[in-house]
């Protein structure tokens, strides 16, 4: 089986209707641009097929071609958003129970109270 199958084959469907989102935004943007696929394949560097796989929400294509897509339609400010820690509720709390968890330990026993 093919990288990319397996890839396929093991996202969560969320996932990859997410994917398909994306790929269909992208291709909204492209054409607003005024681009063809070849167009933008050459601002990005690589070839058309890629750009078409994008925009079809094929989970094989990198992130390097995603990222640099997106800085080619000048859309780039939205990576900055994605995963960041402040906005990482389940991390948050994760670490808050840590803390808590640290701060409800049992003291040590003092051997010098007379």
């Amino acid at each position: 089986m093919s990288k990319t199958k397996k890839i396929k084959s093991a996202l969560p469907k969320v996932v990859g209707d997410r994917i398909k989102t994306l790929g269909e935004n992208l291709m909204i943007a492209r054409k607003r641009r005024g681009y063809s696929q070849e167009h933008l394949a050459q601002l990005v560097l690589v070839d058309r097929n890629t750009i078409r796989r994008l925009e079809k929400g094929d989970a094989g294509v990198s992130i390097a071609v995603l990222a640099t897509t997106l800085w080619v339609l000048q859309m780039d400010d939205a990576l900055a958003l994605v995963a960041r820690p402040d906005q990482d509720r389940l991390g948050l709390s994760l670490s808050r129970d840590a803390i808590k968890q640290r701060i409800h330990m049992k003291p040590e026993k003092d051997d010098h109270d007379f």
